[in-house]
């Protein structure tokens, strides 16, 4: 197996985590706001898509990416409306307006994230 393909494998194995506990952290109830600061819920938000979007950078094939940006954003209006059904959580545009914007904000970072992985490649 190839160096890249093998780091690919690796940044798979991260996508898949981070999405899991994404989900699960929006599912799951909660006692109290996870930051104890003005819109906290919508920074959580906007950096757990970024992330996502960023890790999905490196793990699926550049062919890939531009469905797979969809494919999150179209995910996080899913967890919105679960969250709705669980009777313990609600969803919000505002909700998804964040996680829309964290997706955007990796797009933004996107030309950035290949250099830096270009660089680290031919190192």
């Amino acid at each position: 197996m190839s160096y890249l393909l093998m780091q690919q494998r690796w940044f798979q194995v991260l996508f898949i985590s981070a999405l899991s506990i994404v989900t699960w952290t929006c599912l799951m109830p909660l006692d109290q706001p996870p930051l104890d600061i003005d819109h906290g819920d919508k920074l959580l938000h906007f950096l757990s898509y970024l992330t996502l979007g960023l890790l999905l950078e490196r793990a699926a094939p550049r062919w890939f990416w531009p469905v797979g940006v969809f494919a999150l954003i179209a995910y996080s209006g899913v967890i919105e409306l679960a969250q709705e059904q669980t009777g313990y959580r609600t969803g919000s545009w505002g909700d998804m307006l964040a996680n829309s914007s964290g997706v955007v904000a990796s797009l933004l970072l996107r030309p950035l994230v290949i250099r830096l992985s270009l660089n680290t490649r031919t190192a």
